[in-house]
């Protein structure tokens, strides 16, 4: 099980702590404050994504100001994105084609256009899949698998 601890800033001031169990992403509110010191869960909250999920990544990938949701599913060459709504919901995954079989998932500006792009390592096809945030109505719709290298030359 992976879990990712990451302030959602927007959702009231807490901290939402997120962890991928089975097939649906559990969601938990810890709630502090000085008069009571103990960590306090609302009921938890399962939002639907691809089968054996394995790896969750969060950030603002739509930039909306908003952390949003990436899981990478074992099995299948798809991850989940799940788009946060701002009061602690997602809408429904979309599912985005990446090499086979992703195991970790990571978020970060890979082409320096100031926009999170989706990076996966993919255990079952021994590649990087890394999908451009292209921000239009197709939110990821290019992608490049790069085949693993010991040493790449450049021109």
């Amino acid at each position: 099980m992976h879990l990712v601890r990451a302030p959602f800033s927007s959702i009231r001031g807490v901290t939402v702590l997120t962890s991928v169990v089975s097939a649906a992403l559990v969601i938990g509110w810890a709630a502090r404050s000085a008069a009571q010191p103990t960590v306090q869960f609302d009921p938890k909250v399962d939002f639907a994504v691809g089968a054996q999920p394995r790896g969750v990544a969060a950030g603002d990938v739509n930039g909306d100001g908003i952390e949003d949701l990436v899981v990478g599913h074992w099995g299948t060459s798809a991850v989940s994105l799940l788009l946060a709504d701002g009061i602690g919901g997602f809408a429904p995954a979309v599912d985005l084609p990446v090499g086979g079989s992703p195991f970790t998932v990571a978020l970060g500006d890979f082409d320096g256009n100031h926009t999170l792009d989706i990076a996966t390592a993919n255990a079952g096809s021994n590649t990087v899949t890394v999908l451009l945030s292209a921000m239009g109505p197709d939110i990821y719709p290019s992608d490049a698998t790069m085949p693993p290298v010991s040493n790449r030359s450049g021109s």
